[in-house]
């Protein structure tokens, strides 16, 4: 018999949007580099070039005996002109970002934040549980209103979701699967649902990434690559290895939800990926509410059903 519903926790959203990829710059071609030019052959005293006649100068006459040689003027030296001084500087405008770039950084601000807390920062102060749960609610709400921000906002969210290093969803599996062991009372509860916020805002980024790596393909952008399958989504082993071994059953149930969100139910691949962990679950799990939970998504996946039943009823418990 199925336990208590599971509570509802922000992140149990659907999805949306793209990640164009990064295209290195190419150097200039051979055939567009100019050539040096020939060097110049030497030339000989017969080759050098004579100034023309009316600039040689004028061969002295001497006058006739008995004159005075007439008084030639001197020419003078021009003098050089005064230096004109120098322009008064004047500040140079320096460029500014265009309004549309600042206001789409200035809205991504707080998911850059978010990321950073939940990136653990080298020498760094560690974040605390609230900090944790408030990040993990902005990622959540960015993806999921994705798809009602302009196209500049789309990029500049892209880029700190899905950057090329994974680190997003590198972060969040960790966080999903840290030792809340040493927690006691009130904190250890605290801890417990920011590791199930972190499997579900995992699972709405494995999503999310997934409907933009299968969009990049119909619009020809990834021409010969197969659709991704959700045992090629990054995390996906942590979320496997949650539901067979976590110590905390309520985690593990989390995972099944987090899985069963993610896969594509049309997916031959997926389905046979969902079998595999849902059938281990559903014979060995110690928990009888954790093997409730197993079986019932196992069939949902045998009926083509991409949720089970206990999802629902649990968002429409919380929403009393």
């Amino acid at each position: 018999m199925p336990g208590a519903p599971m509570p509802f926790y922000p992140g149990m959203a659907q999805l949306m949007q793209p990640q164009m990829p990064q295209v290195p710059m190419q150097q200039m071609p051979p055939y567009m580099m100019m050539p040096p030019p020939p060097p110049m052959p030497p030339m000989g005293p017969e080759q050098m070039m004579q100034p023309p006649p009316y600039m040689m100068p004028p061969v002295p006459v001497p006058p006739p005996a008995g004159q005075e040689a007439p008084v030639q003027p001197q020419p003078v030296p021009p003098q050089p002109e005064a230096a004109a001084p120098p322009p008064p500087a004047v500040d140079q405008p320096q460029p500014t970002a265009a309004p549309q770039e600042q206001a789409s950084s200035a809205s991504v601000a707080p998911l850059v934040n978010s990321i950073k807390v939940l990136i653990p920062q080298q020498g760094g102060k560690p974040a605390t549980l609230e900090e944790q749960a408030t990040s993990l609610k902005a990622v959540n709400e960015y993806i999921n209103g994705i798809s009602k921000m302009d196209p500049a906002t789309q990029q500049e969210v892209n880029k700190h979701l899905l950057p090329n290093d994974g680190n997003t969803f590198k972060a969040l599996a960790a966080l999903a699967s840290s030792d809340s062991s040493g927690f006691t009372g009130e904190e250890k509860q605290k801890a417990d649902e920011v590791r199930v916020m972190s499997l579900l805002t995992l699972a709405n980024l494995q999503k999310y990434f997934r409907q933009e790596f299968d969009n990049q393909i119909k619009k020809g952008k990834a021409e010969g690559v197969p659709p991704i399958s959700l045992g090629e989504l990054p995390g996906i082993q942590t979320q496997e290895q949650i539901i067979k071994s976590d110590p905390n059953p309520e985690i593990r149930e989390a995972g099944i939800f987090a899985l069963m969100g993610v896969a594509d139910p049309n997916n031959k691949q997926d389905i046979q990926t969902l079998k595999a962990v849902l059938q281990t679950a559903a014979a060995s799990d110690t928990n009888e509410k954790v093997k409730a939970t197993a079986n019932e998504a196992l069939k949902a996946v045998e009926t083509n059903n991409a949720q089970p039943k206990a999802q629902p009823e649990a968002q429409a418990t919380a929403k009393k």
